[in-house]
């Protein structure tokens, strides 16, 4: 008897363990979106994508869009600051920054710099810099936009690199089974194992990356990492933004909410 309640009690643990490694999802909305990739919407529900090497903002009101064919696909879009968006072209080895009207601002051509870079990734980081990833050195950099100069720069990454995020304050990258933590200045902070990992984005800290069977939640200081419980969806694009949810199956975007 005493064995039987045992059995039971453990099971009843296990069973709350899990519970409390993953997240429901509170289902908000859908719409129809014709994209070819989606990137993700913003605090005033604004929506990014592209089509045909065309960048959009997609509002209530109107729809904006961007365009340069020379610089090719764009590689990576940074949605941190609706006001200052940035577009990285690996292929062209450019930043272009725009205003929330997609005018330009600037743009940065890292092949164009005094001590040239070829970049793997670049995105937005804290007073006006970039992060950039520089396949030449293999270093993180630190690069102020104005003067173009490199404020700060890591040692070299480990290889072979696989995918990039970054919000502010934090860059990471994934090698074949672990996840790489850099803070402000370019500075490692620590290592974390994780599953191999799809497709990942940053945002105020916490990491949202798939992997080929899950959408897992990871915080970077405390390392408690969460499942998120999934509806039946193919997911080919996510956006985090705070507890706000997207994902686009390629027909049509599902806004959820995170709840515990």
């Amino acid at each position: 008897m005493r064995k039987i309640v045992f059995l039971i009690l453990i099971n009843f643990l296990l069973m709350l363990k899990a519970s409390a490694q993953s997240m429901n999802l509170e289902f908000q909305k859908d719409f129809l979106l014709e994209a070819e990739k989606f990137f993700g919407v913003d605090d005033f529900a604004a929506i990014y994508f592209s089509a045909d090497r065309v960048f959009y903002k997609q509002s209530k009101q109107k729809q904006l869009s961007f365009q340069d064919f020379q610089l090719g696909e764009i590689t990576h879009v940074d949605l941190l600051n609706p006001l200052r968006i940035s577009l990285f072209y690996k292929n062209a080895n450019t930043v272009v920054i725009l205003d929330n009207h997609l005018n330009e601002i600037t743009r940065l051509d890292f092949s164009s710099l005094e001590n040239p870079i070829s970049a793997e990734f670049a995105s937005l980081s804290r007073k006006n810099q970039l992060w950039v990833v520089d396949a030449l050195s293999g270093n993180l950099l630190n690069i102020d936009i104005n003067s173009l100069k490199v404020i700060s720069e890591s040692l070299p990454l480990e290889t072979p690199y696989q995918s990039f995020a970054s919000d502010y304050n934090n860059f990471v990258y994934t090698g074949s089974k672990q996840l790489y933590i850099y803070s402000t200045y370019a500075t490692f902070v620590k290592s974390i194992n994780v599953k191999p990992v799809v497709k990942m984005k940053l945002n105020q800290g916490q990491l949202l990356y798939k992997t080929n069977e899950d959408l897992i939640l990871l915080h970077l200081k405390t390392e408690d990492e969460k499942k998120l419980k999934l509806p039946d969806i193919l997911i080919q694009d996510f956006h985090l933004n705070g507890e706000n949810l997207y994902l686009y199956d390629g027909k049509k975007v599902y806004f959820f909410k995170i709840t515990v």
